[in-house]
């Protein structure tokens, strides 16, 4: 299977099963293109804020540029006992069709 089919299965399954795709790059990253559906929760702040706004019942998929900061917000989040979380990589693997540039406010976490 390609790189491109196996990332476009990952997403299939993040609409199917109900996960909640999180890009944990900067505000000013995320602004300048995003994997459609995601939300944007700055690895700083998910350090800080994750209990208020994660919960461990539910399921997650993260990503960042490269998948390096994203492989840190797992191994953090499963350190504090979320089991359902999964690092799925960079964008920079991800083809440019499953990109977005919508902004709305309510993606920021």
């Amino acid at each position: 299977m390609s790189k491109t089919n196996k990332k476009n299965q990952i997403i299939d399954n993040f609409y199917k099963e109900n996960y909640t795709l999180i890009d944990v790059r900067s505000k000013e990253e995320y602004v300048l293109g995003h994997l459609k559906g995601s939300i944007n929760f700055e690895l700083e702040k998910l350090f800080k804020n994750y209990k208020i706004k994660l919960n461990k019942k539910s399921k997650y998929l993260l990503y960042c540029h490269s998948g390096n900061r994203s492989q840190i917000a797992m191994d953090f989040l499963h350190s504090k006992g979320y089991e359902n979380i999964f690092n799925i990589g960079g964008i920079i693997d991800f083809p440019t069709e499953m990109l977005d540039m919508d902004n709305n406010e309510e993606n920021y976490y």
